[in-house]
């Protein structure tokens, strides 16, 4: 069974085909067929589709992603131009810097934690790798394709980064707004552990990107709505922003 995915031509549909053609249906639903320039998509149906969020135990589910999310990467090719997590962190920067005091209606004490974060990450960057760039639950697939591999990821944005970012979405997804700010720090700290487990990457190094990325994902929500609805992603920064010593 296949997809026929459909979109407008420009550089995401692009970045997305060449990404799906280096990952190769390793972790990901197989490219069968891509043509940017006509906005074409021939894809693997990834069955049965129940999405990650249907894992109820969240350390299973995180575990889960962490196993699917390896699979993905490969050394950041030197021909493609994919968009870099570093352009997010300056698009971040850009929008922080206009907003009244730096910080608009962010906390000021984050907002600081956040531009020390991210000069310390981009300071010394490892290996830079081609990384799914929007991991999250909604984009985990069950599947029957092997008895070896029972996800799948879908929908990739094609990303380049150290590997450490790829948890960024991941961890302020899915809905978190029901548990209290105690509740939220210690699931934030069990997904940390468990992260730092299966991925083999430094502890600190993963908090300090899932604090960056939901700042990143805050300026996005304030610029489409400036009324509001960053609150949660907000929220896990502050959670996370306590597992850093």
């Amino acid at each position: 069974a296949v997809v026929l995915k459909l979109g407008v031509p420009n550089d995401e549909l692009t970045s997305e085909i060449e990404a799906l053609r280096i990952f190769d249906g390793r972790g990901i639903s197989q490219l069968l067929f891509g043509d940017a320039e006509r906005g074409i998509l021939l894809l693997e149906r990834v069955q049965p589709g129940a999405m990650l969020t249907t894992v109820t135990d969240d350390a299973r589910a995180t575990a889960i992603a962490a196993s699917v999310m390896q699979q993905l990467w490969q050394p950041a090719p030197a021909q493609q131009r994919f968009a870099r997590y570093t352009d997010l962190v300056d698009e971040m920067r850009a929008t922080l810097a206009i907003l009244p005091n730096g910080v608009g209606p962010f906390p000021k004490k984050l907002v600081e934690t956040v531009h020390a974060l991210a000069h310390d990450l981009l300071a010394a960057p490892p290996e830079q790798m081609l990384l799914h760039g929007d991991f999250h639950h909604y984009n985990v697939l069950s599947t029957d394709r092997t008895p070896d591999a029972t996800w799948l990821a879908i929908d990739p944005k094609g990303r380049v980064g150290e590997r450490a970012c790829e948890v960024g979405a991941l961890l302020h997804n899915p809905d978190l707004t029901p548990y209290s700010a105690r509740e939220l720090q210690l699931l934030l700290a069990r997904r940390i552990d468990i992260l730092t487990e299966h991925l083999q990457l430094p502890r600190e190094r993963l908090a300090a990107w899932g604090i960056v990325y939901a700042m990143i994902s805050a300026c996005w929500s304030y610029e489409e709505d400036a009324s509001g609805g960053w609150e949660p992603t907000i929220a896990c920064a502050e959670a996370l922003a306590t597992l850093i010593d």
